[in-house]
């Protein structure tokens, strides 16, 4: 009895230091400085990270933008810049989960967008960690885990979008982008399709139809940042 006692005591306590410690990332995302650390992140990142790959697959004589992924410039010399910047995304989009959940979410819809968006941004650094499958040779086990977590990403981004319209009716100045974000979502689901469509018939665009699906999400994301630096999120008086 005893035991049981205490394993259940222990298992209070490390449910209590956890609730704290969300209660402490949560406050800190609230700061000014995390949002505005958060917005102007918003507007730089994403333009670069769209600027860092124009720039490196530019560099590659032997790079096919049309054929080839983004992901497959980790294996030229500028590579690792390339990675780093997967990196700098992904915890980026984790402060920016963690502001969506701390000031913004008033709806349980956007509270699992919030969630959903700190996968996506855990599935960046998945994708850094775990290089795609050198162009040419055989599927390995972390190409296998790169791919799937990119596609989990191409997923996730415009449900994600649709998630969010309900709170972003009824919040002053964010109302405005209810129609874009609905129409961001849409692209979103039909490039992933096309995605899909390409990869079963085997035709040799990914390359290309991946830089849609990227582009469409880093003009959304910049929208986002500016949003965050320009207003504060004010709930509409009925």
């Amino acid at each position: 009895m005893e035991q049981r006692i205490t394993l259940t005591n222990l298992k209070n306590n490390t449910g209590n230091k956890i609730l704290t410690l969300a209660e402490f990332v949560l406050s800190v995302a609230s700061t000014k400085n995390v949002t505005s650390i958060t917005g102007a992140g918003g507007i730089v990142i994403p333009v670069l990270s769209i600027v860092l790959s124009f720039v490196i697959g530019a560099a590659q004589p032997d790079y096919n933008p049309v054929k080839q992924t983004i992901s497959q410039l980790v294996y030229y010399p500028q590579g690792w810049l390339q990675t780093t910047d997967f990196v700098v995304l992904g915890i980026w989009l984790i402060l920016l989960a963690l502001k969506c959940y701390a000031n913004f979410a008033t709806r349980t819809t956007t509270k699992i967008a919030a969630i959903l968006l700190g996968f996506l941004a855990v599935g960046f650094l998945i994708i850094a960690i775990c290089p795609t499958t050198f162009p040419g040779k055989e599927l390995t086990a972390r190409g296998l885990i790169h791919e799937k977590t990119a596609e989990a990403i191409c997923g996730l981004f415009p449900f994600i979008c649709c998630l969010l319209i309900p709170e972003l009716k009824v919040k002053h100045y964010w109302h405005k982008l209810v129609k874009y974000t609905f129409v961001t979502a849409a692209i979103g689901f039909v490039l992933g399709i096309l995605g899909g469509l390409i990869i079963v018939r085997g035709i040799p665009t990914m390359g290309f139809i991946e830089r849609l699906i990227f582009l469409n999400a880093v003009i959304w994301l910049v929208v986002i940042g500016v949003t965050i630096i320009l207003q504060k999120p004010v709930a509409v008086k009925n």
